[in-house]
């Protein structure tokens, strides 16, 4: 993605009264893990879906790396995690997971998510 559109998307991120995000853990071809973090959000009273980031994970793929790396991605754009009203995994354990997983990280930072 470029930097501008990259850019453009945090900003309406940002101006949103809230959002959603869905991640998906995935391996290409080469047996590389991939994970994708979709935006959903609402722009000028319509609701745009965007891809927000690829990163490839290198390390071990446990629930506490990918929400370190999101989280790391969140502090560098100035993020808002109080404004995430919703997530939505892959459901794979390293993502489902209450307590170890995304899914129990992520609500320790934002109790009220869904």
């Amino acid at each position: 993605m470029s930097i501008g559109i990259e850019a453009t998307i945090n900003e309406r991120i940002k101006r949103t009264a809230s959002f959603q995000y869905r991640w998906i853990n995935a391996d290409d071809v080469s047996d590389l893990s991939i994970l994708l973090v979709i935006a959903k959000y609402l722009n000028i009273n319509e609701l745009e879906e965007n891809v927000l980031l690829c990163y490839p994970v290198t390390k071990r793929c446990t629930g506490e790396d990918i929400f370190n790396a999101i989280q790391g991605y969140f502090c560098e754009k100035e993020i808002d995690w109080t404004k995430c009203c919703g997530i939505c995994t892959d459901g794979g354990k390293s993502m489902s997971s209450c307590y170890k997983g995304l899914r129990g990280r992520i609500k320790i930072v934002v109790p009220h998510i869904t």
